[in-house]
């Protein structure tokens, strides 16, 4: 989605805005549920909070590199196909 928004040349601040806004609730959202869940399965606090915080932030990192990588190589001429690869495996790599 966000390749063929560089292609058509869309408003990149109210994009970069609105996959922020998204990010960061789906990430609020699945670290939440995930915290709950290992607490109510693990009964341990502490194990339930560093999940979700995990998660959190797992998620967020891939959302940005899935932003900046294409958007970097695009200011930078670089092909499309390209800038699909490289995003697609670094969002892969920083959520190992």
């Amino acid at each position: 989605m966000f390749i063929r928004s560089l292609v058509y040349r869309l408003n990149m601040k109210n994009y970069f805005l609105k996959e922020i806004r998204v990010s960061l609730s789906i990430a609020l959202i699945l670290g939440a549920l995930l915290a709950l869940v290992s607490y109510l399965w693990f009964k341990l606090p502490y194990l339930g909070i560093i999940l979700g915080i995990s998660l959190f932030f797992t998620i967020v990192n891939s959302f940005f590199l899935g932003l900046l990588v294409p958007y970097l190589l695009n200011k930078q001429k670089k092909t499309q196909r390209l800038v699909q690869v490289l995003s697609v495996q670094l969002s892969g790599i920083s959520q190992v």
